[in-house]
Formats: structure tokens, sequence, C-alpha cells
């Protein structure tokens, strides 16, 4: 019984997500707030190492005076 039970979940699972992939999509509003924090996080990073590129020089050391 319990057996049959498992198989039963094992089949569901594939179908009811493919089903939500279709009939339910993320709204375009919550697309729009993921792509914008991903090109966010991608221009501070690019920030972070153009920042980091002009403060060292190629020996590691900083050519920032104290």
């Amino acid at each position: 019984m319990i057996f049959k039970i498992i198989a039963f979940l094992a089949a569901a699972i594939p179908i009811f997500l493919f089903v939500r992939s279709i009939f339910f999509r993320r709204t375009t509003r919550i697309n729009e707030a993921s792509l914008n924090r991903a090109k966010q996080l991608e221009f501070s990073s690019q920030q972070a190492a153009s920042a980091r590129d002009s403060t060292s020089d190629c020996s590691g050391r900083s050519s920032v005076a104290p």
C-alpha cells in the first residue's frame, strides 16, 4: 500500500510541476524586478572590480598613498 502511494507521488510530481510552469507563470512585474536586481548586482560587481584594478599595480601592492 505504501509502495503504491510513493509510486503515485513520484508520477504526480513531474505532472504537477509541468502544469504549474505552463499555467501559473510569474507576472512580468516580478520578472522585471528580478532582471533589475541582476543588473544592479552586475553593475556593482563591475564597479568594485574596476575600483580594485585602479588602486593596485601588477605586484599586488596598492598604488594609493597612505
